[in-house]
């Protein structure tokens, strides 16, 4: 795999050195086929399921591909008294929006149930949100677009959430890559304002409500503040910006209805969850208040920077730019501000201001393009994104325990799964790992050991029953009687002590 990536160095660089040159047709396929290398190396980074949250987004997806309207982390739940206790232990799983869990599906469907077949939709996400940045800007400021691709394209944290190694990986990649075709045809209205691109913004809005809640109806708020600040009062341009709210909801809330008629408690229960992020804590999630500044500085300091670079050239601005860039820059920091103050703070929660910033950025690359000699200053821009793409992506790895405890696990697992039949229940797996046990053997599992009354319903529907046995553990006869026992030894240091 690592020629995947030595590739995609190369044609990054290649397709600089073809901008310079001003061919910016071959740059931008060079950019975009180094793109796709770069994403692909990046599924089959870590060759396991991670830790919280991608275990858990593989096996919904898993048991979408033959039920796609009830979401669930059992493929079939035998035992009924099994409590509700969290979306990472029940079986309708209302816990996140579907949308991303189908494309998940879609994409083991069409590759096979491996980590790579399941991460394939991240792929498709992490390079749309890479041609919308790339489509946005160029409407505006062409010469600025390559480079906005490209930084799309070298982000670590972007790659780690297409990888899964970061939280909440497939769910968050796509809500920012559905902000991000809602944001292109938001410049494209302000550009040629026209129904289709108002459709266009609602369509995309009601995708990305539909892979993480009302937060993806972000670009409306940004629609309905150009207008005032633009001062158009047209009939025609607000109601474009009512059928574009009209047409997210018609995408949006179907899904919703259909879930509180067929699941009413649950959907009630994950509501209400949800609505706790604003103001408390949820899951430990707490961070000090400057926390998503900090993300912001640490993962996205070249947009950052030349961001700020378009302040100190402002006054140079051409003047029909100075309103779309004035809507941007609100609306980037009045998300910025409504994340600082929820109480739940999560890494990857404001990656939806990407195009924004890299927006607000590209009128300094402009700037600095229409000069030979400032384009100088871009040795400087690229030797930041070099180091931030090595030290981030390339150099680091998962702490070498988890990396041990994941691996030694899927090989367990699969060593399971070709020592018992295909009607198997498996019980007693390591605390969490339900969900990898489900995944790598595609049998329903349980962490816990089942109860008398319970076998006897599992042998009445002809399963069998398997329990996984820790290090001197002792299964009781009644048990052990009506089971195939199969050792955990290999696996011993994830069982905790009692």
């Amino acid at each position: 795999m690592n020629i995947l990536l030595f590739c995609s160095i190369l044609l990054f660089m290649i397709g600089g050195l073809l901008w310079y040159r001003q061919s910016y047709n071959f740059s931008f396929f060079t950019i975009l086929g180094g793109g796709i290398l770069v994403a692909i190396h990046s599924i089959f980074l870590d060759d396991y399921l991670h830790p919280w949250d991608e275990r858990y987004h593989a096996v919904v997806a898993l048991n979408a591909m033959t039920d796609p309207f009830h979401l669930k982390l059992m493929p079939t739940n035998y035992i009924t008294s099994w409590p509700y206790q969290a979306w990472y232990a029940t079986h309708t799983w209302l816990h996140k929006q579907p949308l991303f869990t189908w494309q998940m599906a879609l994409g083991m469907k069409v590759f096979g149930t491996s980590l790579q077949g399941m991460r394939s939709a991240s792929v498709v996400m992490f390079l749309v949100m890479g041609l919308a940045v790339y489509k946005a800007t160029k409407l505006y400021f062409p010469k600025a677009s390559h480079w906005l691709m490209l930084i799309v394209f070298t982000s670590p944290m972007l790659l780690l959430l297409v990888n899964g190694r970061q939280g909440m990986d497939h769910n968050d990649l796509a809500f920012a890559s559905y902000t991000s075709l809602a944001f292109w045809a938001f410049i494209s209205y302000t550009k040629t304002p026209k129904l289709k691109y108002a459709l266009a913004i609602g369509l995309a809005c009601g995708a990305a409500m539909l892979t993480k809640w009302l937060a993806g109806s972000l670009v409306l708020f940004s629609f309905g503040l150009f207008l005032l600040l633009s001062k158009d009062f047209s009939l025609k341009s607000w109601r474009n910006l009512f059928l574009s709210g009209l047409t997210s909801l018609v995408v949006f809330l179907p899904w919703q209805i259909y879930s509180y008629l067929r699941f009413p408690v649950l959907f009630t229960k994950e509501w209400e969850y949800n609505s706790l992020h604003f103001w408390h804590t949820v899951e430990q999630h707490y961070h000090a208040w400057n926390y998503h500044f900090v993300v912001w500085a640490e993962q996205f300091l070249i947009l950052l920077l030349l961001s700020l670079g378009t302040l100190l050239i402002a006054r140079s601005l051409r003047k029909e730019h100075r309103t779309i860039l004035i809507t941007t820059a609100v609306s980037f920091f009045a998300v910025l501000i409504f994340y600082t103050i929820a109480a739940t703070k999560l890494k990857a929660f404001t990656i939806i201001l990407i195009p924004y910033a890299a927006f607000l950025a590209a009128p300094f690359i402009e700037w600095i393009s229409t000069n030979r000699k400032r384009q100088y200053a871009f040795l400087l821009v690229i030797a930041l994104i070099s180091i931030k793409f090595y030290v981030t992506y390339i150099s680091e790895s998962e702490p070498q325990l988890t990396i041990e405890r994941s691996t030694k696990y899927r090989e367990f697992a699969h060593q399971v799964k070709s020592s018992i039949p295909e009607n198997s229940v498996i019980f007693n797996t390591p605390s969490f790992l339900f969900a990898d046990m489900i995944f790598y053997t595609h049998c329903t599992a349980y962490d816990r050991l089942p109860t008398l009354d319970e076998v006897e319903l599992l042998q009445s529907l002809d399963k069998t029953i398997c329990i996984l046995v820790a290090p001197n553990q002792q299964i009781d006869s009644s048990l052990s009687s009506r089971s195939i026992l199969i050792s955990a030894d290999s696996i011993h240091f994830f069982y905790p002590q009692n």
